[in-house]
């Protein structure tokens, strides 16, 4: 732009100085002048569309930014919480397993051996409770038999069809 604005000004100061008195030479200068002055304008609006994408490109930035920064804190926030629950439960968990440990040592190992093995094939699911006569994991209705032994507690009871290991409430 700075070289455009020198070469308008210098074809003006031939044009409007006096030193040229040739008709179609001024003419020519000042068709030169005029082209010269709208290359200008069209490059003064290029440079202010320009400018004005910037400023909003600047003002898109600063908004995603401050966008990462609220959603960065939300982040350490809920890292701090988790951390917070991670050792709450792990301590839960201490607790629960020294209880379980316990707690084995009151039953049998052939029950143990069991419980651990239906544990292992159904996903976490040992032992269910009988509802209405009915196994509360695979829900088969339940022998009379099978349901009198459960109800008893006497002895470990097991669906005749899942195999689960049976409780009455």
């Amino acid at each position: 732009m700075d070289d455009l604005r020198s070469r308008v000004s210098g074809v003006e100061d031939k044009l409007y100085g006096g030193s040229v008195r040739n008709p179609k030479e001024l003419a020519s200068m000042q068709e030169e002048a005029n082209i010269l002055r709208g290359q200008l304008r069209r490059r003064e609006d290029e440079l202010l569309d320009l400018m004005v994408r910037v400023e909003e490109r600047q003002a898109a930035l600063r908004e995603a930014e401050e966008s990462l920064s609220e959603v960065e804190k939300r982040w350490q926030q809920e890292q701090k919480e988790l951390a917070s629950q991670k050792g709450k439960l792990e301590g839960e968990l201490a607790g629960l397993e020294e209880k379980r440990r316990q707690q084995s040592g009151l039953i049998g190992a052939q029950v143990l051996v069991l419980y651990d093995n239906l544990w292992e094939r159904r996903q976490g699911r040992a032992v269910v409770k009988v509802e209405r006569g009915m196994c509360g994991g695979c829900r088969i209705s339940l022998p009379m038999t099978v349901l009198q032994k459960a109800r008893s507690g006497l002895d470990v009871v097991q669906c005749v069809s899942c195999e689960r290991i049976l409780y009455v409430s």
